[in-house]
């Protein structure tokens, strides 16, 4: 029976998860040691979904039974890949713009990257760690009209753009598709179906190779997007993105579809190569390149610096100051529950929900201080039923035993 539950789950060895301990925990204190106030850090190559709670880290990426399904809902309509029960939620394959609004700090990685804004700070044994000088904190003053701001389904970056130019008060488009050309194939037979293109193996346990070449216009961040037909045949199929030598693999149906293929500060030509295993056929919506304009973005980013809300965490709190010439809303990157309360100097106020995801707080004029707590809904409830069962019981349990020996 253990040896069937082991094939079945399929558990990773314990050397997989104490071998690179030591080195991406040094990394992760030394973060901590630097911020007195939230941000967050992500592992690209992890050894497992929930690093976050392995190392202690404030994180996006997990899988839990235990879920804020509306919150997983929408970090799904902003490209962090959470289908289905949402039991995961997964941070690879997104975009720039989604780093800087949920307070994406730190990257650590096995390998160099190439991410605007991102540069390198320490190194320990297999791993770097970089730093992202765009990540904003964990809250921002915007206006009420927030509330409004347009997020639909399927469709990632125009949720991004429209978010982006809400909180900034912009009008930016920030994604450019571009057009690409196959100018490689090994062990691949194309067949364009309309809006979808299927690639199928021609020789059987090996992969299947297109390298496409795409223009990159100056000052952009560019992207694969990969977006499959249907994710029921996809089983535990691969994707390894190869660009400039460097490559880095993704599990097609966990991860996002945003394809990281480098930053460029001059416009050029570029090639690269994706390689795919797992299944004799893949279909996709025809692939594209989108590349992000990083001047927009950090016109943007540093509009929203402006009226950023940092804020100190504790296990289960928040605290802020803030000053505003007018009334605004409070929108944080905190998960929505029943169980969030808020003060703002002392006084009891009510906690929103934005998009039914995150914690917003409608913040009147002045200097303020803000004060968030979490208690679990029901939790004082049931600490007293808890006291009364326990009560009923030992008083029955007296009184049983009194009248049994008199």
């Amino acid at each position: 029976m253990l040896r069937g539950i082991l094939d079945e789950w399929n558990y990773p060895s314990r050397s997989l998860y104490t071998e690179p301990y030591p080195a991406i925990n040094e990394l992760v204190e030394q973060t901590k040691e630097e911020n007195n106030t939230f941000y967050r850090l992500e592992n690209l190559d992890p050894v497992s979904a929930n690093d976050s709670f392995n190392y202690g880290y404030s994180g996006i990426s997990m899988f839990s039974s235990i879920r804020n399904r509306n919150a997983s809902n929408y970090m799904n309509m902003l490209g962090f890949r959470s289908r289905g029960t949402s039991l995961n939620v997964r941070y690879p394959n997104n975009t720039l713009l989604m780093d800087s609004l949920m307070a994406v700090k730190y990257n650590l990685t096995e390998q160099p990257i190439n991410k605007y804004g991102f540069s390198q700070k320490n190194t320990n044994d297999d791993y770097q760690l970089y730093e992202n000088q765009n990540a904003l904190p964990l809250g921002f003053l915007t206006d009420p009209a927030i509330d409004q701001v347009t997020q639909v389904p399927n469709d990632n970056l125009s949720n991004q753009t429209n978010l982006m130019n809400q909180l900034a008060g912009t009008q930016e488009t920030f994604f450019t598709f571009r057009p690409i050309t196959v100018i490689g194939l090994n062990n691949v037979t194309i067949e364009n179906q309309g809006a979808h293109t299927n690639y199928s193996e021609e020789e059987e346990n090996i992969a299947k190779e297109i390298t496409w070449e795409v223009t990159v216009p100056e000052n952009s961040q560019a992207y694969l997007s990969l977006f499959p037909t249907n994710f029921a045949e996809l089983e535990n199929s691969t994707v390894t993105i190869t660009v400039d030598g460097q490559q880095r693999e993704s599990q097609i149906n966990t991860n996002g579809q945003y394809y990281d293929l480098g930053f460029y500060n001059q416009a050029q030509t570029i090639e690269f190569t994706a390689s795919f295993y797992g299944t004799e056929d893949i279909s996709f919506q025809n692939p594209q390149v989108v590349t992000l304009d990083t001047d927009a973005l950090q016109e943007s980013v540093d509009t929203i610096q402006e009226n950023g809300v940092e804020m100190q965490t504790g296990n289960r709190s928040a605290q802020a100051e803030v000053t505003t010439n007018t009334d605004q809303t409070l929108i944080t990157t905190i998960p929505y529950d029943g169980g969030w309360h808020a003060k703002i100097d002392g006084h009891d106020v009510a906690v929103n929900s934005f998009q039914d995801a995150f914690v917003s707080l409608e913040v009147p004029e002045g200097k303020h201080t803000i004060e968030l707590s979490y208690r679990p809904q029901g939790f004082l409830p049931g600490v007293g039923a808890f006291v009364i069962c326990i009560t009923l019981f030992v008083g029955f349990d007296w009184y049983y035993e009194k009248k049994r020996w008199p």
